[in-house]
């Protein structure tokens, strides 16, 4: 992880929690730090199975997914989170990057692919981005189901 630091960084003041799954305690004290300065709130969690049973998950900003664990890859994680309806958007992170395995993660809905070392800055950015995007797809199905309301409102009034 490369400790460039720049007063240009981005801030995730009131970004909501941002959830990271690292199986390494050295890595995910450090992004919990990083994530922290720039102004975010973090939870961070040890494994996938741990993520996967916090309550945070419908409320979650973003999540942070390291792909190569022990027991539940990153991989299974997503899918889990897929199948859960999860919201928040995921970025992986990994050492051990392949084409087609970044790909694969993309491919099921993944927001990001990040290789270790990464810059911090970089990964700041990116988790800025997902959750802006997260936030616009929220705020466009809160204004679909208004419409979709307010007709259905108008539907039974006809007689």
């Amino acid at each position: 992880m490369d400790q460039q630091g720049s007063s240009q960084a981005p801030r995730l003041a009131s970004a909501g929690c941002i959830l990271v799954v690292d199986d390494e305690p050295g890595m995910r004290s450090a992004l919990s730090r990083l994530f922290v300065a720039a102004g975010g709130e973090v939870r961070a969690f040890a494994s996938g199975p741990e993520l996967l049973a916090s309550d945070l998950l419908g409320t979650a900003a973003c999540i942070v997914l390291d792909l190569k664990m022990p027991g539940m890859d990153g991989l299974r994680v997503q899918a889990e989170l897929v199948a859960r309806q999860c919201p928040a958007p995921t970025l992986f992170l990994t050492g051990a990057a392949d084409v087609p395995t970044a790909v694969k993660a993309i491919q099921a809905g993944a927001f990001d692919f990040i290789e270790k070392p990464f810059d911090n800055e970089h990964l700041l950015e990116r988790v800025c981005s997902a959750i802006a995007h997260h936030r616009r797809l929220a705020q466009q199905q809160d204004s679909d189901d208004e419409e979709r309301s307010g007709f259905l409102r108008r539907l039974t009034a006809l007689t």
